[in-house]
């Protein structure tokens, strides 16, 4: 009896343990390739670590925001994040800046995201950006 008490102890702190994913903003099936970036005009402000550019895409289709983390042509130099906020994901859009290029506020509830990490500096949001795999190969970049 003991034995079973154990077992089923066990299986619930399994299951209590593993959260789901609670973000409020849902992945979206967003897949495409940014060609050519260091050749192209379209993406000079790509040139540059701490810069960005905003595609068309993302939860509700509030934009993909692109960002140039780093100058190593390596495959992790850019980071991709939906612009939906994650406190208000059905009305407000982050907006990015060159002036205060390290994040992107909320201008409905003025949550703060820093976008080296994605990660929420200033609430009220209490989840972090929705982020998008991104690899960049050759000077091409995939964004999934």
């Amino acid at each position: 009896m003991m034995r079973l008490f154990t077992i089923i102890i066990s299986l619930l702190l399994v299951l209590f343990a593993c959260k789901k994913d609670q973000n409020p903003v849902p992945r979206t099936g967003d897949n495409f390739w940014i060609y050519n970036i260091n050749s192209d005009p379209e993406y000079t402000k790509l040139l540059a670590p701490f810069n960005a550019l905003i595609y068309t895409g993302g939860y509700l289709k509030n934009g993909i925001i692109v960002y140039r983390v780093k100058m190593e042509e390596a495959v992790d130099d850019f980071v991709a994040y939906d612009r939906t906020c994650t406190y208000e994901a059905n009305t407000c859009v982050m907006e990015w800046t060159q002036k205060d290029n390290y994040y992107c506020t909320c201008k409905c509830c003025k949550s703060r995201f820093n976008l080296t990490g994605g990660y929420m500096e200033k609430g009220p949001a209490k989840f972090s950006l929705r982020k998008f795999n991104c690899d960049y190969i050759d000077g091409s970049l995939h964004i999934y």
